[in-house]
């Protein structure tokens, strides 16, 4: 089977008679969440369960470990950002960032592991056979160590992984097979914790990476932590008061932020109500913002700008311009976002194709 480990979401697929499939998860979506927590009853969940309690119990919930992974606790990179995620990130047994779960400390080998076990088992009960051999799909960017450490999570859940594939080359063959392109093309794409640009040359059936690069730290996760600044900016401008709320409060701001974005690619304003956020003496206090598509262009326009400018450094490592690219083709669900359409379009000078939306 051929697997997406994604940031957010995990994502499967085999090959049925010359045609790829891709696998739906117990619940019968397309992808898996990529979240592991420990619920009530001290046992591990996976996937849609473990998003389920990721509003009630966000301190055994883990998501976005994609980002660690492979990472010394000790590196500036960890040490940044370990405060921004509810679950207690601590040093393994290794050095390298680890996850406290209750009384255990899980690697974060083990954590991908588990998710990666979880595809595997929807494999084999829907293709009805044993399923031991798997390519995985990372980042261009990822590091000998970042690599080593995905090929460990795919040996744990029982995965002879037989190649390590760059994310950007994966969409480029479901782009290009079978067609017989010559083109130059930028792959796109704009995930949930991940930025990722690369320029590759189809000749054929020879696919060459001409330039890449990205941003480990710029994703779907991002876009929405500005919105919830802004939405408790607006809390306090109507109440006088700042938000003094728990984890829990906070992770059903971030779900109704979300949920906002989301709903603002196809409409023009949406109401973020979140009821009973906070007690101030004894009385109950709403979070009631209508956040408009324009606001969101505002909040988020840097962060756009951001993978642009990501863009333009890929294009210039190899002296190439704008022009030069034939197809820029987009992945990654915040690569849907409608201002990341208008900023590539103004960018490369032409409309990006529509039609080969290829979603990983």
């Amino acid at each position: 089977i051929g697997i997406d480990l994604g940031t957010t979401n995990s994502c499967a697929a085999f090959v049925k008679g010359g045609k790829p499939q891709v696998l739906k998860s117990r619940e019968g979506y397309h992808t898996v969440p990529s979240i592991l927590a420990l619920n009530a009853r001290g046992k591990l969940v996976v996937g849609h369960p473990a998003k389920g309690q990721l509003l009630t119990n966000p301190r055994l919930t883990v998501y976005g470990a994609k980002r660690l992974v492979g990472r010394a606790f000790e590196s500036p990179v960890v040490q940044e950002i370990k405060d921004r995620f509810a679950y207690e990130i601590c040093p393994g047994p290794e050095g390298d960032a680890a996850v406290r779960l209750g009384d255990r400390v899980y690697t974060l080998q083990q954590i991908s592991a588990l998710i990666l076990r979880e595809v595997r088992e929807l494999a084999q009960l829907q293709l009805a056979t044993p399923v031991s051999r798997a390519v995985i799909t990372v980042p261009a960017y990822y590091n000998d160590n970042q690599r080593q450490a995905v090929r460990e999570a795919g040996r744990l859940a029982g995965l002879h992984v037989e190649r390590i594939v760059n994310e950007p080359t994966a969409a480029a063959l479901a782009f290009g097979y079978g067609r017989k392109l010559s083109k130059r093309i930028l792959i796109y794409d704009l995930g949930g914790g991940t930025f990722d640009a690369s320029v590759l040359e189809l000749n054929d059936t020879i696919y060459e990476v001409v330039s890449t690069g990205g941003d480990t730290f710029l994703g779907g996760l991002d876009f929405d932590n500005a919105i919830v600044a802004y939405l408790f900016e607006q809390f306090t401008a109507k109440t006088g008061l700042k938000f003094q709320g728990d984890r829990v409060a906070m992770q059903r701001v971030l779900d109704a932020a979300e949920r906002a974005k989301c709903a603002l690619s196809e409409r023009t304003e949406a109401r973020v109500h979140v009821p009973f956020l906070t007690m101030v003496d004894g009385k109950p206090l709403d979070l009631d913002v209508t956040l408009t598509r324009t606001a969101l262009y505002d909040l988020t326009r840097e962060l756009v700008a951001r993978t642009i400018k990501v863009c333009g450094e890929v294009l210039a490592a190899r002296n190439l311009k704008a022009s030069d690219i034939d197809e820029v083709i987009l992945v990654g669900g915040q690569s849907r976002f409608p201002l990341v359409h208008e900023q590539i379009e103004a960018f490369f000078g032409k409309p990006f194709p529509r039609e080969f939306d290829v979603r990983i």
